[in-house]
C-alpha cells in the first residue's frame, strides 16, 4: 500500500512537472527539451510499473486511438460543425484523447490484478515506455507549436533533427490529408520566422496563387464595399468577422485548393533566401 502510494506520488509530481513545463514552454522555448524529458520520464515509469504485457496493450490503444483519431479527423470535426480549416486539427485531437482514455478506462475496469511483476518484465515494459514517451512529446510539442501567440512556432523549424525521424515513422500510418495538414502548418513556421517583405518573389508568388486568384467569391470579395470600408478603417477585427469572409474561409473549395497548392514552391516564392542558403551549403 505503501509503494503504490509512492508510485502515485511520483507520478502526480511527474504529471504536473509536464505541465508546467509545456506551460512555461508556450511563452519560452527553452523549455521544450525539459517538457520532452518530462514527458519522456513519466511514460517510461508508468510504462515500468505496468510492465511488458500491460505495456503492449497501452501501445496498441496509443497506435488505434492515434490511427483512427487521424481517419476521422475531418468526419468528426465536420459533424461537430467546426470551421473546415480547422475541423481536421480539431477532429484529430478530439477523437484521438477521447478513444485514448475511454480504453483506458475500460481496461482498467475489466481487467484483474495478476502477480507480482518480475525485474525483466518491468524493464522491458520500460523501454517500450520510452517509445510511446517519444512520440507523446513530439505530438505534445507539435501542439503546443500551433496554439495562438505560441512562440514555439518560430523555433519548431530549427528542432527537426530531433522531430524529423519521428515524423517520418509516422508517415507511413499517416492519411493524406493529416500529412498535408502537418506539411502546411510546418511550412507556415518557416515562413513566419523568415519571412522578409522586400525579398518576396513576386512573379513565382503570382503564379502560384493563381487557383485561388480565379475563385469567384474570391473576386466578389475584392469588389464587396462593405470589406473595403473595413479594410480601410483598419477594423481587424471587424474582418475577421465578416459574414462573407468567414463563410469563404470556412469553404470547402477553397480547402481543396489550398491543399492542391505545392507548399515547396509557395516557400521558394516567400522566403527565397532560406532556399539560397540551403542550396550554397550543399
Amino acid at each position: 500500500m505503501k509503494k503504490q502510494f509512492y508510485n502515485g506520488l511520483i507520478m502526480i509530481v511527474l504529471f504536473g512537472l509536464v505541465i508546467a513545463s509545456a506551460w512555461q514552454a508556450f511563452y519560452e522555448p527553452s523549455y521544450i527539451i525539459a517538457t520532452a524529458l518530462f514527458t519522456l520520464a513519466l511514460c517510461i515509469l508508468r510504462a515500468y510499473q505496468r510492465g511488458i504485457y500491460r505495456e503492449l496493450v497501452t501501445l496498441l490503444r496509443f497506435f488505434g486511438s492515434l490511427g483512427l483519431g487521424w481517419y476521422l479527423s475531418a468526419e468528426v470535426g465536420k459533424a461537430l460543425g467546426l470551421p473546415a480549416m480547422v475541423a481536421s486539427i480539431s477532429g484529430f485531437y478530439l477523437t484521438f484523447i477521447s478513444l485514448y482514455l475511454v480504453s483506458g478506462a475500460l481496461i482498467r475496469w475489466f481487467s484483474k490484478k495478476g502477480a507480482e511483476l518480475s525485474i525483466p518484465e518491468k524493464i522491458l515494459g520500460g523501454l517500450l515506455g520510452g517509445f510511446e514517451g517519444v512520440i507523446l512529446a513530439w505530438i505534445l510539442i507539435f501542439t503546443l507549436s500551433l496554439l495562438p501567440r505560441s512562440k514555439i512556432s518560430a523555433y519548431y523549424p530549427q528542432l527537426t533533427q530531433f522531430t524529423g525521424p519521428v515524423e517520418n515513422m509516422l508517415a507511413p500510418i499517416m492519411p493524406e490529408e493529416a500529412a498535408q495538414t502537418v506539411q502546411m502548418v510546418k511550412s507556415m513556421q518557416r515562413i513566419t520566422q523568415n519571412f522578409k517583405p522586400e525579398k518576396v518573389d513576386k512573379v513565382a508568388l503570382q503564379e502560384i496563387m493563381l487557383p485561388l486568384a480565379e475563385m469567384p467569391e474570391l473576386v466578389a470579395l475584392q469588389e464587396d464595399e462593405s470589406i473595403q470600408k473595413l479594410i480601410e478603417s483598419r477594423d481587424f477585427q471587424g474582418l475577421v468577422n465578416h459574414p462573407t469572409l468567414r463563410n469563404f474561409l470556412e469553404s470547402e473549395e477553397l480547402r481543396q485548393r489550398m491543399q492542391s497548392i505545392d507548399l515547396k514552391k509557395l516557400e521558394r516564392a516567400l522566403v527565397p533566401d532560406l532556399y539560397k542558403q540551403t542550396d550554397n551549403s550543399r
